[in-house]
């Protein structure tokens, strides 16, 4: 809800504090889960490299170069990682069932979504 009060609530604009501070609440949330999928079982390691790797590849190319200050660009990075490692964990073997799953892995697909629709402005993906 942190996150969701400073960037949906308040609609604090990307190069303002409140983004960073509603990066940090949804980082959070994200470390929450990290947490509550690691009991249950494994982290997918191929899953985890591919998403690593491609997420690395436009946020180096795209994502860096768009970005007007280092503090975030360290939030939104971290906040990847951070996604990519629960995408992982959800996709792992372990006895929760495929909603978690789907969940999670829709949770970074509509993060990326927006990210191409604000940052890198592609038209109709906000």
């Amino acid at each position: 809800m942190i996150g969701d009060f400073f960037l949906s609530v308040k609609g604090a604009p990307l190069h303002s504090d409140g983004f960073l501070f509603g990066v940090a609440g949804f980082s959070l949330a994200q470390a929450c889960w990290t947490v509550f999928l690691r009991r249950y079982g494994a982290m997918n390691l191929r899953i985890a490299f591919a998403l690593l790797f491609s997420f690395g590849i436009l946020f180096g190319v795209r994502l860096v170069p768009a970005l007007h200050s280092v503090s975030l660009g360290v939030a939104l990075g971290g906040y990847s990682v951070l996604s990519i490692i629960s995408v992982s964990y959800a996709c792992g073997s372990h006895r929760l069932s495929r909603a978690w799953r789907f969940g999670i892995c829709a949770l970074l697909f509509s993060d990326a979504m927006i990210g191409f629709g604000h940052i890198l402005r592609v038209p109709r993906l906000g």
